[in-house]
């Protein structure tokens, strides 16, 4: 969902940030949502201006500053700015939206620090900005082919934001020197973070949401076509990144697909029904009356059977 705005009643329970901390009294408090992991909580001050009372990090949080001396103050001018967008306000650029978005890395291995044992400024245990590259076609045509299937470009880590876009930005993989013009921007991850739509939500009446949603959503029911067992490896160190941030927001892990046994010995009985009992016995050489009570249920196929079956079917 790109925008929600409801009160406070659209949460199951109140959040401190529903009470003044001076005087303790309730306040109202709305709610602009542009996911379930991605919200902020705010009021309207006098002059009608939005002040955001509390805000999720999802997918910003992974980044630093691009604002000398903040840490994050950039996130709640982005929520502001956009929920006056949604309500209509005049809102102008930011400064450092065409700045390279950066994420910090420390040089803990010796795998990370690789690339730069030749750099008298860099040594173990410094911090690095890491930058996202972009994949878009229009790159590609400029020439900026990829070094590597997933290239993480590092350089230095600096307190001035201005020397990232001024550094040689290398490769944390093979090495290679990365162009900063193929790096994602402050601009394009709020737009692709703060501007998406939620498609896991419709409204009440079932209609998809949009700019103008309003109020409460509900499920968008699924009808599942198949079912795959997955699990995600960590493959990054947890001691390089803030605490507060995940491996799935560093994008630091890697989807690994898991077989059941089970179903992976139904899904081979059923081809062997396809292809016919007594045929597949015969190219496999087993016996045809064990493999007929086994696709019946009545006996289970040892794993000398089975990786025959495999092999005949695979021909």
């Amino acid at each position: 969902m790109r925008v929600r705005v409801g009160s406070s009643g659209a949460k199951s329970e109140l959040e401190d940030e529903n009470f003044d901390p001076a005087t303790g009294v309730q306040r109202e408090l709305w709610c602009y949502a542009v996911s379930e992991k991605s919200y902020a909580l705010f009021n309207l001050d006098d002059k009608g201006l939005p002040v955001v009372r509390k805000h999720s990090a999802h997918v910003l949080g992974q980044y630093r500053s691009p604002v000398a001396g903040d840490r994050h103050g950039w996130i709640v001018q982005a929520w502001e700015r956009e929920i006056r967008k949604a309500l209509g306000m005049k809102v102008e650029s930011f400064e450092w939206e065409s700045m390279p978005a950066i994420s910090q890395l420390t040089l803990t291995t010796w795998s990370v620090f690789k690339p730069y044992r030749e750099n008298d400024t860099v040594h173990p245990f410094d911090f690095v900005a890491v930058a996202s590259p972009t994949r878009s076609i229009q790159d590609f045509a400029k020439g900026y082919a990829a070094c590597c299937a997933e290239p993480r470009p590092a350089c230095p880590l600096f307190d001035d934001p201005q020397r990232w876009v001024e550094e040689r930005w290398r490769c944390l993989k093979c090495g290679k020197e990365v162009p900063v013009k193929r790096f994602r921007t402050y601009g394009s991850v709020l737009r692709g973070t703060l501007e998406s739509f939620e498609l896991k939500r419709l409204l009440p009446d079932g209609t998809p949401l949009n700019r103008n949603s309003r109020g409460y959503t509900i499920p968008r029911p699924v009808h599942a076509l198949s079912k795959t067992y997955i699990g995600k490896e960590l493959i990054f160190d947890p001691t390089d990144a803030d605490e507060m941030l995940t491996a799935e927001m560093l994008s630091e892990t890697e989807t690994l697909i898991y077989v059941c046994p089970d179903d992976e010995y139904r899904a081979l009985l059923d081809r062997v029904k396809q292809r016919g009992v007594k045929n597949t016995a015969r190219e496999a050489g087993i016996s045809a009356r064990h493999l007929s009570e086994a696709v019946n249920g009545k006996s289970h196929l040892q794993d000398a059977t089975i990786a025959k079956l495999r092999e005949a079917l695979s021909r």
